[in-house]
């Protein structure tokens, strides 16, 4: 381990480390941690500028990377959560959408720094970016694959 010997070392079958630039933040299991303290939910998301702020009020575990077109460009990791955990702190307007494969929903980013935060137009939850976390090292999160360059279907041609 780097740095500071941590107390107890909190068990390492259950934590990870989320490093934040204090090396101060801790990830135990599913839940954030700062120091000695959890850190409670809402987790709070945003994007590398800062112009675009959300929290999410839910359990941070079903983390998924996919290779498709649009994930594999943008390097999204889907969080699903229930649309009733996602606030929104900056205003709407902010936020801008790219629509593809429907009209249904769509894929909201920062026009200003070009993050994607996240994806709408499903039918009972909403799919956050969780490169978004603050303070989180999304490379000690357990992470699924999925191929969806090839299990998804390919969207409308022209």
């Amino acid at each position: 381990m780097r740095g500071r010997e941590r107390p107890a070392l909190i068990a390492r079958a259950l934590c990870t480390r989320a490093v934040s630039a204090d090396r101060s933040l801790w990830q135990v299991g599913a839940c954030l941690k700062r120091g000695s303290q959890l850190m409670p939910q809402p987790y709070m998301l945003s994007c590398h500028c800062g112009a675009i702020r959300l929290e999410v009020d839910a359990e941070l575990a079903g983390l998924l990377e996919c290779n498709c077109s649009t994930c594999a460009r943008a390097g999204f990791i889907r969080w699903k959560v229930p649309v009733e955990a996602v606030r929104l702190v900056t205003e709407k307007c902010r936020l801008s959408t790219y629509l593809w494969h429907d009209a249904d929903g769509g894929t909201h980013f920062c026009p200003t720094c070009g993050t994607t935060m996240l994806r709408t137009g499903y039918r009972d939850h909403i799919a956050v970016n969780a490169r978004c976390l603050e303070g989180a090292d999304i490379f000690e999160f357990e992470v699924t694959r999925y191929d969806g360059r090839n299990l998804m279907p390919p969207g409308p041609t022209l």
